[in-house]
């Protein structure tokens, strides 16, 4: 194991120099994140490369639409599970695995606001995979929040604003609150991953690189992305104007 999966740190323990979420302003807080069960590791993963999509018309139009239009476009989750094809069988595990601490669904409890996650996503992506599963498992135990899916290839410009490095990383999880309207992103690995992608993990083959980093998202089990996401939106209404 070249890549060490440590515990989720504790909450307002983040050190802001680590960051991978985004406020919308913008203003930076820290981010880590990712999920999945320790025998996940050993399925196969299909991996794509992105491909544009011909359909110009169609992409042109999504551009056109407001946040709150395209939120009521979006997909649920469950949607997406409905018509998977690319790693059914590793979506499908993950989420009848993924869980979420009794702790994690107090502090999503105690957020004074409605929040709405929209998700920028594909199904070929092996990050996704190990995050969106525990998302929306804290989704379905907090009422206070809902979750919804967009196609990365169908949403350029949303994707062209929302840039890891300058690269079009998925996932990305915008924090809209009650109007629609962006207050913060996440996207889109977790950083101690990133780091390690960028660092030692250049010297792997791509796939020899991905085993490395789902072993690490297997082992935590989700903890870091919940316990990101949550600090993410803490960080949002403490800022908030009274």
């Amino acid at each position: 194991m070249l890549l060490s999966a440590g515990r989720a740190l504790p909450h307002g323990t983040h050190g802001a120099a680590k960051g991978t979420f985004r406020t919308a302003d913008p203003t930076s807080i820290q981010g880590i994140a990712m999920s999945a069960d320790e025998r996940a590791r050993d399925e196969p993963l299909v991996l794509q490369d992105f491909c544009d999509d011909p359909c110009l018309e169609r992409r042109a139009a999504n551009a056109a639409l407001p946040l709150r239009d395209r939120w009521a476009q979006a997909e649920s989750f469950e949607r997406l599970l409905e018509r998977v094809t690319i790693n059914r069988a590793l979506w499908h595990s993950l989420t009848a695995r993924a869980t979420v601490s009794s702790a994690a669904i107090e502090r999503a409890g105690t957020l004074s606001g409605r929040w709405n996650l929209l998700v920028l996503t594909e199904d070929w992506c092996g990050d996704s995979v190990n995050t969106l599963p525990v998302l929306a498992r804290l989704v379905a135990s907090a009422p206070n929040l809902c979750m919804r899916l967009l196609e990365r290839d169908e949403n350029p410009d949303l994707m062209s604003t929302h840039l890891s490095g300058g690269s079009r990383s998925i996932p990305v999880v915008m924090a809209l609150d009650e109007d629609f309207r962006e207050r913060a992103w996440w996207g889109s690995r977790p950083a101690p991953v990133q780091r390690w992608v960028l660092d030692k993990g250049l010297a792997l083959s791509r796939v020899e690189r991905y085993r490395e980093v789902r072993t690490w998202y297997a082992r935590d089990r989700g903890a870091t992305t919940v316990d990101e996401i949550l600090t993410m939106l803490e960080g949002v209404e403490s800022r908030r104007d009274p």
